[in-house]
């Protein structure tokens, strides 16, 4: 299995932060704790599987004691759940960014990929919200970073993170 250069710097980082002693083995019941840097929370069957695929690897019987885990056969077990949380992150970034596309077109009534004053104020007061023109001027400079009045996409994008932010001002 190939490792691009980010997967093996995040394996490598996590292998360390576990290989304290910096002898270049973990024991397999740091499995865990590997998962649980990696950002899950994993229950007891499932670092119990990834011992048993380690035992796998290592041909062990039954009745042997668990190996200790150098970095190779570490990048083996846990690079597959890398991917996948990789995966499903570029899934959900993909999904957001499309969310925003399609708030931001609300909001751009004329199409021109830009939100003026008036269109964020109507779009705004068809969702319920009524804002003054000051209101939404001042909304909207904190993010025109071109201060040309309009926002587009980015700034779009930085306003609506800047409203879901907890304590942001609503």
């Amino acid at each position: 299995m190939v490792l691009r250069s980010e997967e093996q710097d995040e394996l490598r980082l996590i292998f360390d932060m576990i290989d304290s002693h910096k002898k270049g083995v973990i024991e397999s019941q740091e499995m865990g704790r590997a998962l649980r840097l990696m950002g899950d929370n994993p229950k007891h069957i499932e670092i119990q599987r990834l011992v048993d695929i380690i035992r796998v690897e290592c041909r062990l019987e039954a009745h042997q004691k668990d190996p200790e885990i150098d970095f190779h056969l570490f990048c083996v077990v846990l690079t597959p759940k890398l991917r996948l949380r990789s995966s499903t992150r570029d899934k959900d970034r993909t999904t957001a960014t499309s969310h925003l596309k399609d708030a931001f077109k609300i909001f751009d009534k004329d199409g021109d990929g830009t939100i003026s004053v008036d269109e964020f104020m109507h779009a705004m007061s068809s969702m319920g919200e009524r804002l003054s023109k000051k209101e939404v001027k001042a909304l909207m400079a904190e993010v025109d970073k071109d201060n040309n009045g309009t926002i587009d996409i980015d700034e779009f994008s930085q306003l609506m993170a800047g409203m879901a932010a907890p304590g942001a001002k609503k």
